[in-house]
């Protein structure tokens, strides 16, 4: 949900061979009460567009740019791990994290949000929204930063420069050497 997989048909590169990304199939097609009430009769009861404009992956790590107007995600569990960069303006959200409950977030422009593998994720953008995703699988996080390395813990909307600043970089690699090889030349 996180990170849609195109609607033209095509089965985007996965993650990790074998394995798909996050799935983004039925996007809008369940409403929780009280969260995304009235959301389907303002699309005038199709579902929301989202459109794609960068699908690029190396083995481990996809990065993906999304443009997307607002919509409700239903609950998952992340396969992997996922950190996004608002590229639009300020923007909201209602999401229940781990079956928390529900609670209101905002991030600014470029704020990072970080969703660990394997949580349970639910959620409402709060209007339109531009952004940038890394899907990472564990092991590929694991090569790089360490076996020993903690998982990361989940945020909405942080302002990260440095993270924001290797996103931006990661997507202009994708965008310019589109199957080129990503090498690894720092761990942390």
């Amino acid at each position: 949900q996180l990170i849609p997989t195109p609607t033209d048909g095509k089965i985007p590169p996965s993650v990790k061979e074998g394995a798909g990304g996050v799935d983004m199939s039925h996007v809008a097609q369940e409403v929780r009460p009280g969260v995304g009430e009235g959301l389907a009769s303002r699309s005038g009861g199709f579902p929301p567009v989202v459109r794609t404009t960068l699908d690029h992956a190396w083995n481990g790590l996809r990065i993906v740019e999304v443009e997307a107007e607002p919509r409700e995600v239903p609950e998952q569990v992340l396969p992997n791990h996922v950190v996004v960069l608002n590229l639009g303006g300020p923007a909201g959200c209602v999401s229940n994290l781990d079956r928390r409950g529900w609670e209101t977030h905002h991030s600014p422009h470029h704020g990072v949000s970080v969703y660990p593998a394997r949580l349970h994720y639910a959620g409402r953008s709060l209007g339109r929204t531009r952004y940038l995703a890394a899907e990472i699988s564990p092991e590929f996080l694991a090569a790089v930063a360490g076996p020993s390395a903690e998982p990361p813990e989940p945020s909405i909307g942080l302002t990260d420069p440095f993270a924001a600043h290797v996103l931006l970089a990661l997507a202009e690699q994708a965008r310019s050497a589109a199957g080129a090889r990503l090498h690894r030349v720092a761990r942390g």
